[in-house]
């Protein structure tokens, strides 16, 4: 009689457990970098800069 293989010791059984992992730490992954670079919220008046380059006249800088 054939002697037992052990589940792990079968390649695809890897396949199935590997890829699965692999597309949970890349999205865990995608998560972090999309918190940790998230945008900021706009707090200087925009709309009127735009009304102000669509009249034509040049904006003010905010930072100077």
């Amino acid at each position: 009689m054939s002697e037992k293989k052990s589940a792990w010791k079968e390649p695809m059984v890897w396949l199935l457990v590997v890829l699965p992992a692999t597309a949970v730490i890349a999205s865990l992954a995608t998560a972090w970098i999309a918190y940790d670079g998230a945008d900021t919220l706009v707090s200087e008046p925009h709309h009127k800069v735009g009304l102000g380059i669509k009249a034509g006249t040049a904006p003010t800088p905010a930072n100077k």
